[in-house]
């Protein structure tokens, strides 16, 4: 069969390309291995239960947010969210807990309260996440500008880290750590149903707009014309 546009994959990326362009007019098709969409975010039953295999905080869903640009261009609905207030809240292992909210006074001063023996270390650290944002910093290690804080606090950040870029701040670049945990300071939401509804409901608009979808159809190469060029995907 003939399209425009093969997209290879039903996770959210493949989902939201193929679905965007099936909304513009684009003749589109997307190939899925599995037997669901969703990709690594698709809920998965084990002994009789669903599963959400995230943990369940999403961004981007704030008004004029990445997902309300996406689906003002589609024919369905988003999925129904629910903001989260505070975000989360961090408990350490002395049993201190932190609550991570966009209320920056409150923050601070829990900050000060809960790392009293780094208290100024730890609040210029998230004053310098705030100014890499602002000055696009790249190529610079996180744990290098941490020297000044305690071994709490590093917990205390590596275990949201692990949490929202699977990175612990020894590993994670200080750009990659200022969007995630500014991202998480600024607000964060719960999709009803997970990922898997966000999913669903982009195939639905994919199907809607006259895109194909094929499940079970794993991609074994891509296939070439006698100038190198990319003509298809052989199933």
């Amino acid at each position: 069969m003939d399209y425009e546009v093969v997209v290879v994959g039903g996770g959210i990326g493949g989902l939201t390309t193929a679905a965007l362009l099936a909304a513009r007019g684009v003749n589109v098709c997307l190939l899925e291995r599995n037997s669901h969409v969703g990709g690594c975010v698709a809920n998965f039953a084990h002994l009789g239960y669903a599963f959400e295999p995230t943990n369940g905080l999403y961004s981007g869903w704030e008004p004029d947010g990445i997902y309300q640009r996406i689906f003002a261009e589609l024919p369905v609905g988003p999925p129904q969210i629910d903001r989260l207030s505070p975000s989360y809240v961090v408990r350490l292992p002395d049993g201190v807990e932190i609550v991570v909210s966009d209320d920056a006074d409150q923050f601070k001063s829990d900050l000060v309260s809960a790392f009293p023996e780094c208290s100024q270390a730890a609040i210029a650290f998230y004053h310098l996440l705030e100014e890499t944002l602002d000055q696009s910093i790249v190529n610079q290690m996180l744990a290098s500008c941490m020297s000044a804080c305690s071994t709490r606090f590093r917990r205390f950040i590596d275990v949201q880290l692990q949490t929202l870029t699977q990175t612990a701040s020894d590993q994670c670049p200080l750009d990659s750590a200022a969007l995630a945990l500014t991202t998480a300071r600024r607000g964060m939401w719960a999709i009803r149903g997970g990922a898997q509804a966000l999913a669903d409901a982009l195939a639905s608009s994919l199907k809607q707009s006259g895109g194909s979808l094929r499940l079970n159809a794993p991609v074994l190469r891509l296939a070439y014309d006698s100038d190198g060029l990319p003509t298809g995907v052989d199933l």
